[in-house]
């Protein structure tokens, strides 16, 4: 199910964005502070409409995009939520609407209500307080501001209207730490494809292993080994191995004694985490931060023959950030000589007080890298 048309209201640094053409490949470009990371985050945000927990993950940029089900101390999730409104107004509901190709409409409400439970205060809030009013009580002391929890309000065209809430509880003793209670008030489905987020920051070798070793019995691990053989000939199997209690992911080159992935170069590690992606998340959507994170210009073109054959081979849309002309260029150049020019660019550019979207199709996309034109 691809996406076919977006929608943002009051998320991030989008008062409101739309956009639409959305094809099989997409790459997403602009400059600084433009608003692509952000435009990412609300797709897979409105692709989970049932996990709320998603949100805080996105509050520490560069960290990963999981689940946060324990604050560390001191830390608060009305904090974690603040920077999702549009000029941090938490009262002015989020509101993400897609259309899907077979012409689904779906909409995500987000907003912040108070909670009838009130926390008890982070300890480091309580020195600071103890601190600047001299008193010497070191005892729990309630927040002086509403505890809030936070609202999906999820409907689509299909009839289906879920509530789906995350309050913040006490976790601890003598350190009270936050955790995230989901409470959901119709356990439906959301009928939404699954989706997948890379960040710019690598994932660990030991969870790229886990996520492999879940295609080990299917025909995507074949897949994945024929298509990097592309790249690498001398490349016979990826195999899971061992070291240091973690494992990892090594490849079977006919040297005898398996080769560390990471010792083949930045370029394939990265294409592997892609593929994995890519095959975990069959007819659904991946999403990746900045896509030329580690890959030289060099084999650009071949890294787009991979995954275009990987995305079509499991019916995924992909959606990536890019700051890379070359990246642009070797898109192009690969799929205008391909069978199916299946590759869109979205280009955003902050107003005044807004982010504006120009979406070019084959031939702008020709016409503007033959002239010269900026889309980066």
């Amino acid at each position: 199910m691809l996406l076919k048309s977006f929608e943002i209201e009051n998320f991030r640094g989008f008062r409101r964005l739309q956009l639409s053409g959305w094809p099989r490949i997409n790459l997403i470009s602009g400059k600084n502070n433009t608003g692509k990371t952000a435009l990412l985050e609300a797709i897979y945000l409105q692709m989970g409409p049932l996990q709320p927990q998603l949100a805080t993950g996105f509050a520490h940029r560069g960290e990963g995009s999981g689940t946060a089900p324990v604050l560390p101390m001191g830390l608060r999730y009305f904090d974690e939520w603040r920077d999702l409104f549009f000029n941090q107004a938490i009262f002015n509901p989020i509101k993400l609407s897609s259309v899907l190709a077979n012409e689904t409409q779906h909409t995500l409400n987000i907003l912040l209500r108070e909670a009838q439970v009130q926390l008890i205060e982070p300890p480091s809030r309580r020195e600071e307080q103890s601190s600047g009013s001299g008193s010497s009580d070191t005892g729990p002391a309630t927040t002086q501001e509403p505890n809030l929890e936070l609202v999906y309000l999820y409907t689509n065209s299909s009839g289906s209207n879920i509530e789906t809430v995350a309050t913040p509880s006490v976790v601890g003793t003598g350190i009270p730490r936050e955790r995230l209670a989901i409470t959901r008030n119709n356990p439906k489905r959301s009928d939404l494809p699954k989706a997948t987020f890379l960040g710019t920051t690598r994932q660990p070798r030991w969870q790229v292993a886990e996520s492999f070793s879940e295609l080990l019995d299917t025909e995507h691990r074949n897949s994945i080994e024929a298509i990097l053989r592309r790249l690498e000939p001398r490349l016979r199997e990826i195999e899971i191995r061992v070291t240091a209690r973690r494992p990892e992911l090594a490849a079977n080159i006919g040297l005898g004694p398996l080769v560390p992935l990471r010792m083949m170069g930045e370029g394939i590690t990265r294409l592997v985490e892609i593929l994995v992606a890519i095959y975990r998340t069959p007819g659904g959507i991946v999403l990746i931060d900045e896509i030329e994170n580690g890959l030289h210009y060099s084999v650009l073109g071949d890294v787009w023959k991979a995954i275009a054959i990987g995305a079509r081979d499991a019916g995924v849309q992909l959606m990536s950030t890019t700051h890379s002309w070359e990246c642009i260029r070797a898109a192009h150049n690969f799929f205008a000589g391909d069978s199916e020019y299946d590759l869109g660019l979205h280009r955003l550019d902050r107003t005044a007080n807004d982010v504006v979207a120009v979406t070019y199709d084959r031939k702008t996309i020709e016409a503007s890298l033959n002239t010269g034109i900026e889309v980066r």
